[in-house]
């Protein structure tokens, strides 16, 4: 696992996270600006996913994201071609979906069964 300066980790080159806590901690100050719009776990785990995926979700969008299928449609159509491969036509399958929910999975913990495209951040993955 690879934890950059601002204290989110992501998965590593080999594609397996760390062990342990959810996050990483978060640098004195280090606030990011959606975080007053949604709870803090949601922002990091979005945070983790734009450092992944080298993409950046504007804040208003980030709002309207209620679920995980949300989420990766923004990932899915904003990746580079290379990163979306066959995703591009793949609803939730694939190597770019498999890479998005071990991401997931390793931020919240969790059953990584609970990951569908459907769960809400709130309702059903319960973070704030």
């Amino acid at each position: 696992m690879v934890v950059p300066a601002h204290g989110v980790p992501h998965l590593g080159g080999d594609g397996v996270c760390g062990s342990g806590a959810r996050r990483g901690a978060r640098a004195s100050g280090d606030t990011p600006v959606h975080a007053t719009d949604m709870g803090l776990d949601i922002v990091e785990t979005f945070l983790a996913v734009e450092q992944e995926f080298g993409i950046e979700v504007p804040n208003a969008e980030a709002a309207r994201m209620a679920t995980v299928g949300a989420l990766f449609d923004y990932v899915r159509a904003h990746v580079s071609p290379e990163q979306r491969g066959a995703a591009a036509d793949a609803a939730y399958a694939g190597p770019l979906w498999e890479r998005y929910v071990d991401l997931l999975h390793c931020e919240i913990g969790g059953r990584r069964d609970a990951l569908r495209p459907e769960a809400s951040w709130v309702d059903d993955l319960r973070l704030d």
